[in-house]
């Protein structure tokens, strides 16, 4: 990493303290567990911080938090804070960077030009958000998002970026609603370019294009300002990573494709290999202590919001 993006993505941090938290080593040790606590303090600290200095001292949870506009998950992981800071980066851009163009109607011996994609980073994060309403599939919807499009006088070619993660914002349908054996891995057509030369350019055939991806992370999203949102991770084979005992936000209660649910789902590059076994969706949690640490109430930032006179939802 030059010096350049080093300093930048540290500015980015500063901007976003919850960007740090993200890069944090979440292993369960004294040392680790301690590290987290301090960031989560200096977090709601700042939080509280803003929010306050904007109502006249009074913690109101509605005023945008330096850019967030509230703490539930997609309040969280969807803003322009984000975009600014995260999303913007290029292994997380859907498109690829260099899209070429030329005038509709000129002649093939009129070379394509090559532009920076990059140009307004954050709106093309915002755009690499995949907001989908459940019909048809998935894997067809995405494909179209890529090929040749015609803007006015200008004729384009966008391709897929092949980026770590591929976020999906998807909007459970009230009937036929796809579930996880739908949902579990896609394919969809990223549209590569094959270059003759600067004048002869042209998109590949489906199957040289193909992208196969993996579902890694569901989030049920909360349906009510008091509920709560809800994670289930998968390894890229399509096994899934038990949460810890005691760990809130994780339950077997609830299935993908609920009817009516609004779910985040995160997709990674499939491996080559198939591994041949239909995997369940869920598998059994492990017995939960009884502890009061393990109660979600206590935690480091209800206790503090309760310390700057907020009520939590019980």
């Amino acid at each position: 990493m030059n010096c350049r993006k080093r300093d930048e993505f540290k500015q980015e941090e500063t901007t976003n303290p919850l960007l740090r938290f993200m890069w944090s080593d979440f292993r369960p040790t004294e040392d680790c567990i301690s590290a987290q606590d301090e960031m989560k303090e200096k977090i709601v600290a700042q939080f509280i911080a803003d929010v306050s200095s904007r109502n006249y001292g009074i913690v109101d949870l509605s005023f945008a938090a330096f850019g967030i506009p509230d703490l539930s998950f997609v309040g969280v992981a969807e803003n322009r804070l984000m975009y600014q800071t995260l999303w913007k980066r290029e292994p997380f851009q859907l498109y690829c960077r260099y899209p070429i163009s030329r005038p509709i109607g000129a002649s093939e011996e009129v070379g394509w030009n090559v532009a920076d994609g990059r140009t307004y980073p954050v709106e093309t994060a915002e755009k690499s958000l995949v907001t989908w309403d459940g019909r048809g599939d998935l894997g067809v919807y995405i494909s179209n998002f890529f090929g040749v499009f015609d803007y006015r006088y200008t004729r384009c070619i966008w391709s897929f970026s092949n980026p770590a993660i591929v976020r999906v914002s998807y909007d459970a349908p009230q009937d036929d609603a796809p579930g996880y054996q739908a949902l579990k891995s896609i394919t969809f057509d990223g549209k590569r370019i094959r270059r003759h030369d600067d004048n002869h350019i042209e998109v590949t055939p489906p199957e040289e294009g193909r992208i196969k991806l993996a579902l890694i992370v569901v989030v049920r999203l909360r349906s009510l300002p008091w509920d709560m949102d809800l994670i289930r991770r998968y390894g890229v084979g399509g096994n899934e990573i038990v949460a810890p005992a005691g760990f809130p936000y994780s339950r077997n209660d609830w299935r993908l494709g609920e009817p009516g649910r609004c779910y985040m789902l995160y997709y990674a590059r499939a491996p080559k290999y198939d591994m041949g076994v239909d995997l369940p969706e869920v598998l059994p949690s492990p017995a939960v202590p009884e502890s009061p640490d393990d109660d979600p109430k206590t935690s480091i930032i209800a206790n503090k919001l309760r310390r700057n006179g907020r009520r939590v939802a019980e």
